[in-house]
């Protein structure tokens, strides 16, 4: 592996883990629990929705396991970093809405927070 390889496969390591990170900041609130949320007259409903905090994409942790399901792998390719639907099948619901439910987009949220960052580390 040359000088270039070995920085570009530094670059994408470090550019992953801050996606990652982010991403896994954007589900982990922790200001309403479930019953909270009940409470608040289910704020995330397509019906009547509610801005309960700011940014409203940003997702309250539940059972925890969409937090779990968040993952940086190394791949062929480069790096990956998503969620395992295995772990949180309901994630798709969360990022997308559903008839009842808004969405919550916080995958792409996370890309548009780090873009900055990504700038700066490409530029080096």
């Amino acid at each position: 592996m040359n000088d270039l390889q070995k920085q570009i496969t530094t670059k994408t390591e470090l550019i992953a883990q801050l996606l990652y990170n982010k991403v896994v900041e954007f589900a982990s609130l922790a200001d309403h629990d479930l019953e909270a949320l009940r409470a608040l007259g289910y704020p995330y409903s397509a019906e009547h929705p509610q801005t309960i905090h700011e940014p409203p994409w940003l997702v309250h942790i539940q059972s925890g396991q969409l937090r779990k399901a968040i993952k940086v792998e190394k791949t062929k390719k480069g790096w990956r970093v998503g969620i395992d639907e295995g772990i949180a099948p309901h994630a798709k619901f969360v990022i997308f809405g559903t008839e009842k439910m808004v969405s919550r987009d916080f995958l792409v949220e996370a890309l548009k927070a780090i873009r900055e960052d990504v700038r700066k580390i490409l530029a080096e």
